[in-house]
Order: C-alpha cells, then structure tokens, then sequence
C-alpha cells in the first residue's frame, strides 16, 4: 500500500501514519524533531528524535502490525548498519501501526544502551 503524505503543523509528512505518531508524541509533551540531520548515520533519516532528559531516542515508523514482522522488514538491516551502534548518545525505537504491536506487548520495538555502550534490542517498549 503506498503512504499518502499528509501536512500537519506545517510539516510534511511522508504518510499519514508518521502524522498520526507526530500527534501522538507531541499531546505527551515529548521534545521531539521531525528527519533529524544526525552525523554519522548512513543512508538512512531517523523519522524522529526524541530528546529526553537522559537520553536522545531516534524514532522509525513503520508500517508492521505484529513485532516480529520487524525481523524481516527490508528496512531492518539498513537501520542497524546505518551507524547507530556507534552513535553512543542515541537510543532506537521502531514503532508500527498500532500502540499494541502484540497481545502482550506494546508501542515497538526499543533498543537501548548496554553497561558496556552497545546497543541491542530489549524487547518491545512497554
């Protein structure tokens, strides 16, 4: 299915479903920035950075309706070799269609900051 832009705030979005996580984040009151320009990342804009009091969040949305469909997204590969396990300062949150991607789980798919600075996937972001 192809993703109609839609303009909100005066940004363009390029899908509606980025819009309607635009609108999701900001009613929480998240500090957040739409393609963010972050150095050291290759071929690859983060659709949002969220900036926090401890830590920088680059956001993806996607449009998956189940966690797992992430694992084999064409997209996978191209984010987690973007340059983002090396970007110590940033944290990854791929979000999908829905608040609940599984029965139990929800929001997306969050990979955070080890003891030892390496990123790696904790789960789906309760």
């Amino acid at each position: 299915m192809k993703a109609t832009p839609i303009k909100i705030d005066g940004i363009q979005f390029r899908s509606k479903l980025e819009g309607r996580w635009y609108l999701f984040m900001k009613r929480l009151g998240w500090n957040i920035i739409y393609e963010p320009e972050i150095e050291g990342l290759n071929n690859w804009i983060p659709d949002f950075l969220i900036i926090g009091k401890e830590h920088k969040i680059l956001v993806d949305v996607k449009p998956i309706d189940r966690a797992k469909e992430w694992d084999t997204h064409p997209d996978h590969d191209k984010i987690l070799n973007s340059g983002i396990k090396k970007l110590h300062d940033y944290e990854l949150l791929i979000v999908g269609t829905n608040l609940q991607l599984d029965e139990d789980e929800s929001m997306g798919i969050f990979y955070i900051r080890s003891d030892e600075d390496d990123l790696y996937e904790d789960g789906n972001c309760d």
